[in-house]
């Protein structure tokens, strides 16, 4: 008999006799409607399943206590608004309980006090309302933007101990957050969600669509693991999709903002798959890309290949909703709206758009201290600031990104962009060893993440491991080529290359660098230290290129290269120098 921790939901009708004896047709077609409409999508949405059906209610399990309780707080209000809008002697109420607990499972049932307590816990509930147990309260209490209120330890039903209740107050703002939350005017957004439908497969072979349906799982389970999507579960997006919906109307009833689709088809020794990300509010193509690979490498799940897709599509969705939010309405300036806003113009990679983000993040901070990607992000412009020459004082850069997101991590610790950002400012303050931990925890979280791969390489790059950082770029840049920020995985190249004295490849590398960015200070240094170090016959114009660029260059420059070895530093100096001499002379 397994036994496992779960996440436990029941919910259950307020007066259902009562109903059913007033009109029992019109009152199980109701609920019939309900359970179509609002607790299926939302129950998918938050990554949950319904263990059972419970003839006026349903127990639910989550692989997340404060998914359960999210999902709790959105069904609450979603009854609440349907029922604004019909007559109040058809009103369906529900109550919720939540409680994490110990359950042993027979046959996918759930049974145990872990159950028994939800079950109690539902029925102190006021109508509409939820009550959660202790142990669910000590994991959402600081993450959920709601007041709870203590009820007390209540001795319940065939449990032992005594049992502490929280009551979820709806309409209210977290009571650990009320203070920093008393000038906001909205709510945090959901989640961007997908839904992954089966791929067509075109093949005469009759096991090829048993292939392909494994693989499609094998895709969906990737996608599963970022935290920055959710993943709608398989059997939900079939039931969705299969009605004779327009895309828009899709997405308003089912929650499902991005499309996964795509084909694969055996051609002769290889297989070629075609994959497309769509947005369903207006249709466009967001991705589209085809990958090949060898029959075996299918066969064997072609983890390497999904690696890159989910990698490469996670990018282009990110970008994409960015983008989109740049469309809405500045009244519509919460927290999550503001923080999207500044990840859309981080991907700029301008002196103007790190201040904007900077600017926004801030905003988005002071409608609540404790967003942590409100944090995350203002630490991600300040450490750009610094990485790409754009603050005049590093240490004004550098100490305060380490304290917000050293408060980022601490507010989330499950976000994988919070400890890449962590990893990048530690490359900048020369702590490498904390560097790859914080990038080895993002693969723990999210193993399709090419950015930490990529920062992982950066790393290794500027400590002076140069096969290392090579491989590792390189990598990064097989699993996201079409990552707009690939410019970095050029300039970590370039670097690893100084290190090893290797200064023409440094220059050939540097050069790529300045070709896809300009206004980015460390391949100009290296490109101009390398060429006079190889004593080329270009220095005079790199110089003047990069303080073009960079007027201030002349004077301040090695503080803005974080190598970690003196001489690499004195490498540095020392071209710098001999290329300052030679345009001065």
């Amino acid at each position: 008999m397994e036994r496992r921790l779960a996440a436990v939901m029941l919910l259950d009708v307020v007066g259902y006799s009562r109903l059913m004896e007033i009109d029992e047709a019109g009152t199980l077609e109701a609920l019939k409607r309900l359970r179509r409409d609002l607790i299926q999508p939302r129950i998918g949405r938050y990554k949950g399943r319904i263990v059972k059906l419970l003839g006026d209610g349903a127990l639910m399990e989550f692989a997340s206590v404060i998914q359960a309780v999210d999902c709790a707080i959105d069904l609450q209000r979603s009854f609440a608004e349907r029922n604004s809008g019909v007559a109040a002697a058809q009103h369906i109420d529900f109550r919720i309980g939540v409680n994490l607990g110990d359950v042993f499972v027979v046959d996918g049932d759930l049974y145990g006090d872990g159950v028994n307590i939800a079950a109690r816990l539902e029925g102190l509930a006021d109508p509409g309302g939820i009550c959660i147990s202790g142990t669910a309260f000590d994991h959402v209490k600081s993450k959920a933007d709601v007041a709870f209120e203590f009820l007390g330890e209540k001795q319940v039903k065939n449990i032992e101990e005594p049992v502490r209740v929280y009551k979820v107050g709806l309409d209210g703002a977290n009571a650990l957050r009320a203070a920093s939350f008393s000038r906001a005017k909205a709510t945090r957004r959901r989640p961007t969600s997908i839904a992954i439908i089966p791929f067509h497969s075109y093949s005469k072979d009759t096991d090829f669509p048993d292939l392909v349906a494994a693989f499609c799982e094998d895709l969906e389970i990737a996608f599963s693991q970022l935290h920055t999507l959710q993943v709608f579960a398989h059997e939900l997006s079939m039931a969705a999709l299969s009605k004779d919906l327009a895309r828009s109307e899709i997405r308003a009833r089912f929650g499902i903002d991005y499309l996964v689709q795509g084909s694969v088809r055996s051609l002769s020794n290889r297989i070629r798959i075609n994959i497309q990300v769509i947005h369903l509010e207006t249709g466009f193509n967001v991705w589209a890309e085809h990958f090949n690979c060898s029959d075996d490498d299918f066969e064997g799940g072609a983890p390497a290949l999904i690696e890159r897709m989910v990698a490469s599509a996670q990018t282009q969705i990110v970008l994409h909703v960015g983008a989109n939010n740049k469309q809405l309405n500045d009244a519509q300036d919460h927290v999550e709206h503001q923080a999207s806003k500044a990840w859309s113009m981080l991907y700029r990679l301008t002196p103007e758009a790190m201040d904007e983000a900077e600017k926004l993040a801030t905003a988005a901070l002071s409608l609540d201290p404790l967003s942590a990607r409100a944090h995350q992000v203002l630490a991600c412009a300040l450490y750009h600031k610094f990485y790409m020459g754009f603050a005049e004082d590093a240490a004004a850069v550098l100490d305060p990104a380490l304290e917000h997101i050293n408060r980022a991590v601490e507010l989330n610790e499950d976000d994988e962009y919070s400890h890449w950002v962590r990893g990048n400012v530690h490359v900048c303050l020369r702590n490498t060893d904390s560097a790859i931990a914080a990038f080895g925890r993002c693969r723990e979280i999210n193993p399709s993440f090419s950015l930490a791969i990529a920062s992982h390489g950066t790393a290794c790059a500027w400590s002076g491991r140069r096969d290392e950082a090579v491989r590792l770029s390189e990598q990064a840049l097989a699993a996201n080529p079409k990552d707009p920020s690939n410019f970095f995985r050029f300039n970590t190249i370039s670097v690893a290359h100084f290190t090893a004295g290797d200064y023409e490849n440094a220059l050939h590398w540097a050069e790529r660098t300045t070709e896809r960015r300009k206004k980015f200070l460390v391949p100009h240094l290296i490109q101009v230290a390398s060429s006079a170090l190889v004593q080329g016959n270009d220095v005079e114009a790199k110089v003047r290129e990069m303080l073009n660029e960079f007027p201030a260059a002349l004077t301040r420059n090695t503080e803005y290269a974080p190598f970690t070895r003196t001489e690499d530093r004195e490498a540095l100096e020392e071209g710098l120098k001999r290329a300052f001499e030679m345009i001065s002379g």
